[in-house]
C-alpha cells in the first residue's frame, strides 16, 4: 500500500465509518492492509488494478466493523 492511496483512504474510511479524527490510525490501516492483501489474494495479483480504492474502502470497513464485535 503507497502512502499516496493511505493519506487519501484514512479519511474515506473514517467518513464510511462515522469516525472522527480520535479514531485509532492503527486499526484503520491495519483494516485497509487486510482489505488490499484478500483482494490481491482473490484476483491473483501482485498490484491492485485501477478504480478499486472504493474496493478497498468499503472491505476495509467491514473488516474493522467485525473486528469491533468480537
Amino acid at each position: 500500500m503507497t502512502q499516496a492511496f493511505l493519506e487519501e483512504a484514512l479519511p474515506r474510511l473514517r467518513r464510511s465509518l462515522g469516525l472522527g479524527e480520535e479514531a485509532d490510525d492503527t486499526r484503520l490501516e491495519d483494516a485497509l492492509g487486510a482489505a488490499e492483501e484478500e483482494i490481491l489474494r482473490y484476483l491473483h495479483q501482485d498490484q491492485l488494478p485501477p478504480c478499486t480504492d472504493s474496493l478497498v474502502v468499503e472491505l476495509a470497513a467491514l473488516k474493522y466493523l467485525r473486528g469491533q464485535n468480537q
